[in-house]
Formats: C-alpha cells, sequence, structure tokens
C-alpha cells in the first residue's frame, strides 16, 4: 500500500524533474546538437496505484547542466539587427497601382543598400541616420506609412534606383494633370508625394532635357553673344555698306521703285540713287557711277544675303576687283546696322519734303543727301560735308567782308585747309573707336557671353523668323533642333537646316541641347543619326529607318511621300522611289492605293488659318532625306535606337 507521506515526497521529486526537464529542453533549443530529454511517462488515471518512473540521474542536475535561472535579458535595439522581414512594406501591401511602377519599386528595394539601411535604423527607432549614410536628413522626420514604406516629412522615400526616380519624374512632369511644368513647378509637384536625397538636381537635369519644353517655350534669359564691333576703316570711303529700301510709289511703270543707299562706315556719309531693278549687273553699273568714279573701289563692303549681293556675278566683280564681301548672317540685322539707321534718317527727310502723290521722291534725292551730309555727326561733332571739304554749308547766305590781301597768305591757307582735311580724318577714326566702345559697353549690359559650340553639337534654332509648315504661328513650335555643321566665327554657325533658308546663323538665335538626358528619359525627338553614312559603296546619302508613310503627293516636280523617321518627330518629304521596297511603302499602298494625292487627313499642303495655300514658302522644320540605297525595311523603325 502507499501512504500518503510518499505519494506526496514521490509528486515533489515529479515536479523537480520536470522542471529540470524544462530548462534543459529551453538550452537544447540554442544548442540544436544536444540531445534532446525523452518526454515524461504518463500518469495513470487509477488513484488507487501511482507507477511512479525511475529516479532521474543525478548528473542531469549538476550546477554545470542546470542553466540558471537567473531571467534572460531582452536584446539591446540600438545594437541588435532586425529581421529581414522588417525592411519591406506590410506583407500584401503595394505602393503603386500600376504593375510596371511596382516592379521598379521592388527591384529598387533589393538593389539600394543605404534605403535598407536607413529603413532599418527607423524601425529600430535609433537616435539619428548612420553617419556614414551622408544623408541631410534627420530622424524626427522619418516615419512609416500605413503600408509599410518609408516616409520623410509625409513623403515616401524613393529608394536610389535611376529608372524608378526617372519613371516618377517623368510621369509627374509630363502628365496632362501638370502640362509640362518648368524645373521649380516640377520639383513643387513631385515633391508633395515622394522624396530622395539631392532630388532638385535630377529634376533639373529631366526638365532641361525635355524635348517637348524646348521646342515648344519660350526662353526667358538675356541673349547670347556679346557686341563685336566692325574694324574701324583706315580712311574715308576704304569701307562701305550698302543696303535697299523697296516698293517706293511710281507714277508710271517705268519708273525707279527702289532706292540704293550706300553709307561710308567712317565719313558718316551717304549716297543716295534711284533704280529700277535690283538685279546684280544694275547695281555694278549704280555703283561704279556714284561711287567708283569718285573714290575708287573700297576695300570692304557689308550687305545683307540678298540674292542680287549673293550670286556669281557680284561675287566675281567682288573678287576681280579685291573687295572684301561681308555678308550678314541670317536673322541679324544687327550687321549693317548703320546702314538700317540711315534708311530711316532718309524716309525722315522724304516725308517732309514729298508731294502728296509721293510720286517724285526721285527728284528729292539730292537735296536729301546733301542735308544728311551737312549735320554734325553726334559721333565726331562734325558733318560730313566739313570732313570732306574743310568748310560748312551755311544755309543762310550772308555778306562777308573783302579782308586785304596782306592778311591772308595763300600757302597759310593752303596749309590750314590740308590740316583741317587731315585733322577731320584723324579725329573721325578716333571718335569712332570711342562711339564703338560705348555702344559695346550699353548693348552688353543686357546680353551674356556665348559659350563656344563647335562641330557636331546638337542646337536648339529659334524660329521666330521661319514660317512652319504648322496651321497657326501662334500655336507653333518656337524653336527646332539641329546640327552645327561649320563654324564660321566665335559667334557665327552653319547649322544642317533645310536648303530653303540660309544656313549661317548668330548665335544669339541659338541654345545648346544640353545632350545629357536621364539614361531611363523617354523623349519623341531624339534624333538618332543614320543607320548607314556613305559606308556602303552605292551610298550617297545617308539611310534613315522609316516608322511610318503619311501621305504621297508631288514634290520637286516628281512623286514624293511625307514620311515618318523613327526616333524624329516631325516628318518631311522624300522621293517615293527611294520607299518602293520598305514595308511601310506596302502597308501605305495597301492603305490608300496608287493614288497621287492620298493619305492621312491632316498632311497635305502647308495651310493657313482659313484653310487656304498659305502664301511663300514654308519651312520644313527637319532637312528632307533623299534616301540613295533602297535596304530600309520598316520593321526597322520598331526601334528608334537602331537609324534615325
Amino acid at each position: 500500500m502507499v501512504t500518503k507521506e510518499t505519494v506526496h515526497g514521490d509528486i515533489c521529486a515529479v515536479l523537480q524533474i520536470s522542471a529540470v526537464r524544462t530548462r534543459a529542453s529551453l538550452r537544447a533549443s540554442k544548442s540544436p546538437s544536444l540531445p534532446q530529454p525523452p518526454p515524461p511517462a504518463p500518469v495513470p488515471a487509477d488513484d488507487d496505484e501511482v507507477s511512479l518512473p525511475a529516479p532521474p540521474d543525478v548528473s542531469l542536475s549538476t550546477p554545470t547542466d542546470v542553466p540558471s535561472l537567473t531571467p534572460v535579458a531582452p536584446p539591446d535595439p540600438y545594437t541588435s539587427t532586425p529581421a529581414p522581414d522588417t525592411l519591406r512594406p506590410v506583407q500584401g501591401s503595394a505602393i503603386f497601382e500600376d504593375f510596371e511602377m511596382q516592379t521598379l519599386w521592388d527591384r529598387a528595394v533589393s538593389l539600394d543598400p543605404i534605403y535598407r539601411a536607413s529603413h532599418a535604423a527607423v524601425h529600430r527607432g535609433d537616435r539619428s541616420l548612420p553617419t556614414e549614410l551622408d544623408h541631410k536628413v534627420q530622424m524626427p522626420d522619418c516615419s512609416f506609412d500605413e503600408r509599410g514604406a518609408l516616409c520623410c516629412r509625409n513623403a515616401v522615400w524613393v529608394p536610389d534606383h535611376e529608372p524608378l526616380r526617372t519613371a516618377l519624374i517623368q510621369r509627374t512632369h509630363d502628365s496632362y494633370i501638370t502640362g509640362h511644368p518648368g524645373r521649380d513647378a516640377t520639383l513643387a509637384i513631385l515633391a508633395r508625394g515622394y522624396f530622395w536625397p539631392q532630388q532638385y538636381l535630377t529634376v533639373r537635369q529631366f526638365v532641361r532635357n525635355c524635348a517637348v519644353c524646348n521646342r515648344s517655350k519660350v526662353t526667358r534669359q538675356q541673349g547670347r553673344g556679346l557686341l563685336r564691333p566692325l574694324p574701324v576703316p583706315d580712311r574715308f570711303h576704304s569701307e562701305i555698306a550698302i543696303d535697299f529700301m523697296t516698293e517706293l510709289p511710281a507714277e508710271n511703270d517705268g519708273d525707279p521703285r527702289f532706292l540704293m543707299v550706300i553709307s561710308d562706315r567712317l565719313l558718316h556719309s551717304v549716297t543716295l540713287e534711284a533704280m529700277t531693278t535690283m538685279d546684280a549687273e544694275a547695281c555694278a553699273k549704280v555703283f561704279v557711277n556714284s561711287h567708283w568714279r569718285f573714290h575708287g573701289f573700297p576695300a570692304a563692303l557689308t550687305s545683307d544675303r540678298g540674292s542680287n549681293w549673293t550670286g556669281r556675278f557680284w561675287r566675281r566683280l567682288c573678287h576681280l576687283v579685291g573687295i572684301e564681301q561681308r555678308l550678314s548672317t541670317a536673322f541679324h540685322p544687327q550687321t549693317d546696322g548703320a546702314t538700317e539707321r540711315w534708311n530711316q534718317e532718309v524716309l525722315a527727310v522724304l516725308r517732309a519734303f514729298i508731294s502728296y502723290s509721293q510720286t517724285d521722291w526721285p527728284q528729292l534725292l539730292p537735296c536729301v543727301q546733301l542735308a544728311l551730309a551737312n549735320r554734325d555727326s553726334a559721333r565726331t561733332g562734325m558733318s560730313a560735308f566739313y570732313l570732306t571739304h574743310g568748310y560748312h554749308l551755311d544755309p543762310i547766305q550772308q555778306v562777308h567782308s573783302q579782308a586785304s590781301p596782306a592778311t591772308k597768305d595763300p600757302q597759310a591757307r593752303a596749309n590750314a585747309f590740308v590740316s583741317r582735311l587731315y585733322e577731320g580724318q584723324e579725329i573721325a577714326k578716333a571718335a569712332m573707336v570711342t562711339a564703338q566702345q560705348i555702344m559695346e559697353g550699353q548693348a552688353n549690359r543686357k546680353r551674356r557671353p556665348a559659350e563656344q559650340l563647335r562641330v557636331g553639337d546638337r542646337v536648339w534654332l529659334n524660329l521666330r523668323n521661319v514660317t512652319t509648315p504648322q496651321l497657326k504661328k501662334k500655336l507653333a513650335w518656337t524653336q527646332a533642333k539641329y546640327r552645327v555643321t561649320k563654324v564660321i566665327a566665335p559667334d557665327v554657325y552653319e547649322l544642317d537646316v533645310p536648303s530653303s533658308i540660309h544656313n549661317r546663323f548668330f548665335v544669339d538665335i541659338l541654345r545648346r541641347d544640353p545632350g545629357d538626358p536621364l539614361p531611363s528619359q523617354v523623349t519623341d525627338d531624339a534624333q538618332p543619326p543614320p543607320m548607314s553614312d556613305g559606308l556602303l559603296p552605292d551610298d550617297e546619302a545617308p539611310m534613315y529607318a522609316v516608322e511610318r508613310i503619311l501621305r504621297a503627293g508631288s514634290w520637286k516636280g516628281t512623286r514624293g511621300m511625307l514620311v515618318k523617321w523613327a526616333g524624329y518627330k516631325e516628318p518631311s518629304w522624300t522621293y517615293r522611289a527611294n520607299l518602293t521596297l520598305t514595308d511601310a511603302f506596302r502597308d501605305f499602298i495597301k492603305k490608300y492605293g496608287e493614288g497621287d494625292d492620298v493619305g492621312e487627313a491632316g498632311t497635305g499642303g502647308y495651310t493657313g488659318s482659313t484653310g487656304k495655300k498659305r502664301k511663300g514658302r514654308a519651312i520644313p522644320l527637319l532637312q528632307s532625306v533623299e534616301l540613295q540605297s533602297l535596304e530600309i525595311a520598316g520593321d526597322d523603325a520598331d526601334d528608334p535606337g537602331e537609324g534615325g
């Protein structure tokens, strides 16, 4: 029989054994190599007899094997590393609804150790971010949102992954809700929901390389290119400038309608000649009769780029007689600005004396020329008439006393006359230098130095003086991108513009394309280089990839097609024969047929706001590509990086 005392002692022994085994199992969980003790035997439910297990081995309860009962301290939150799960948002949550953006986010988190370290520091509750992260961010500004994403000042902290950050800027800047805002506005809108260190630098780089903004917005910067005056002439009549005033009234068909204005740059005088035509041969005859027979041929001649001055006849004439031609650049009248100023003065005097019919202006030209020559120049303080004759022309005749011959020596009078002429020329040169320095200082106050452009640079050309093929000038592009082909002067460059306009431009209407877009930035006018550039034996012109054909019609007297080139925003015309072997040509014929005036609506001739043909020549924004090789297929146009 088992007594009550024996049962009580056995129960205490069993409880002690259970406690020892429990502590042993805890130690085994920390050291998996330790053997696990067997579970205790079940106690029978019989109330009369209790079968007790064998007493435990004494070695299990020795101080070296039994762990201490002292409570274990919790891990230090400032030194321990959280589990990897704490570096990710809450399971099942997403940052973006768009699958592509979410994929970029997941990849960015996995590739940015700095973001993960910052996330861990905020999760642990550190007092500050690790100093090695070099972030200008303070810990009180950091938190987590309900999705588990790290935030800074309630804006989601974006990991350092260029495709993700560029996609966020692109969708913010190009959205119809924002409408291509400027640099500061884009940054303000983006910063409402997203943050990353030095965010403004990425936004600045993106906006300055946005092709849509560059071609559609008006620049607010000061004009580029400091004033560079022409050199001071050595003598009178050595450097002249010529310009024309056109469409003047005439009474009969054979009467003069044009006025040639010849100005002397040093003497500050003007010669006026009425003409019935402006062709080069007529200009040469009038120039010989009005200028050469009195002063000889000049050393330099400044003019605009009219066809009479750029033609072969006038160029050959200047070459034979040794005249240096100084032609102004396109849309830069400041080159011969003095002649433009003379035109205003001539018209002002003519208005003062012309009749009501206005047809007697040719008879008034001698009076106008003499009146202007008799005016004192603001530059020299003397008139051109006095500098060349040695005396003033008095409009009011006075009675002069007869001086005795003894008081006026003829030799002394001759010496004084020659001295006045010589001094007058030197005074004019010194005054011109002073006037140019003052003018240069005043003009450069509103200008800034222009950077040096090199051959091959992409530049944005201001189109304010160009007629574009778009419907309304008010809504047309303001700038178009071209390539520098030649450096003419420090501030004059040649561009690969269409042949319908002159290709030399002053730097004040040019702006260099930064050419440093973000690697993942999407642009609609990349203008890639040609697929081949004369490398093949039969190639006489570069080959470009065809994206699609817009229209078929007459072009340069033959059959042509309007083509949208891969990677180029603006379409241009080319010969139909260049496209017959392309997939784009076959698709176009299948859709529109073989007609000579078929294609997409709105891509026909250049029209104005009234729907009629626009007067004058409309300049296409891109050069027409004349392909000589027919190996371009429409399939190549799917990848803009493979062609141009």
